[in-house]
């Protein structure tokens, strides 16, 4: 099992059968799967942001902000991205 499949939860969906018709149209005029189109219109519509990809600016601005790191309760870079990724969750 590669990385990127085990950091995914499978799960079933739901949905109204014109709205997946819909939805497949729209998947193959982007040249998509429909699960990756659903996943990137989710992404993009909840603004989520996978901790994962912080940028190096964005753990910068997330350490100059956050009490932990500025009490010095967090050091690294890994526990700087561990809290990131549970306030990305929240």
């Amino acid at each position: 099992m590669n990385t990127l499949t085990a950091s995914k939860k499978m799960t079933s969906l739901r949905i109204d059968k014109g709205l997946f018709t819909y939805i497949e149209e729209k998947a193959k005029e982007a040249n998509r799967s429909v699960n990756n189109y659903i996943e990137t219109v989710l992404w993009s519509s909840t603004g989520y942001k996978d901790p994962l990809s912080l940028t190096d600016e964005d753990l910068t601005a997330f350490a100059k902000s956050d009490e932990d790191i500025k009490a010095g309760r967090i050091k690294t870079a890994e526990e700087i991205q561990q809290k990131a990724r549970e306030l990305c969750m929240k």
